[in-house]
């Protein structure tokens, strides 16, 4: 895993091939699912070739991703702008990972943690700075940097963008060719 402390950042060889192999079982996937969507609409729109299909689907995959990754960091930076700041404690809740903290009123709020790809966890007990919504206090961001996951994410997205431009790009010259 990637760990970063709060003076700098550590990157491990271990922890980049297991970054490198969580994206390969990922990749196919979608790439697999994308290919048999593609042809299958190929073929409803009697196209001679399913890969246009395929690499644009595949861009627009990879797009829509990007806006997402865009949303996502614009919310955190949000909640963390205008959220009310507290100290959450890790805790086990029937094996799953909670944050719990009390909110400025006295109740005791245990939030879903988000899992932080590419990052490590804290342990158990651990203390958290967080950021909660006033109008829904379960709604949390950790004041963690969310670098690791952010960065999965974006490469994500520009792998689907490039992928199906390329796939665009040699479908067009074959069905020029032929």
């Amino acid at each position: 895993m990637f760990h970063f402390s709060h003076t700098g950042s550590g990157v491990t060889l271990p922890a980049m091939r297991n970054f490198l192999k969580s994206l390969s079982l990922v990749e196919p996937a979608i790439l697999f699912v994308l290919f048999i969507a593609g042809s299958l609409a190929g073929r409803a729109l009697e196209l001679p070739v399913p890969a246009p299909v395929a690499g644009i689907a595949l861009v627009l995959l990879g797009v829509a991703a990007g806006v997402w990754v865009v949303t996502l960091q614009r919310d955190d930076a949000a909640l963390r702008a205008r959220g009310v700041a507290a100290t959450a404690t890790v805790v086990d809740v029937n094996g799953e990972r909670r944050l719990e903290f009390a909110t400025r009123d006295g109740r005791t709020i245990r939030a879903v943690e988000r899992t932080k790809s590419g990052e490590q966890q804290p342990g158990l007990g651990a203390q958290v700075a967080i950021h909660y919504d006033r109008a829904d206090p379960s709604t949390i961001v950790t004041d963690a940097a969310h670098t690791g996951r952010d960065v999965t994410l974006w490469i994500v997205a520009a792998k689907l963008v490039i992928g199906g431009a390329v796939l665009l790009v040699f479908a067009l010259r074959r069905l020029r060719r032929a």
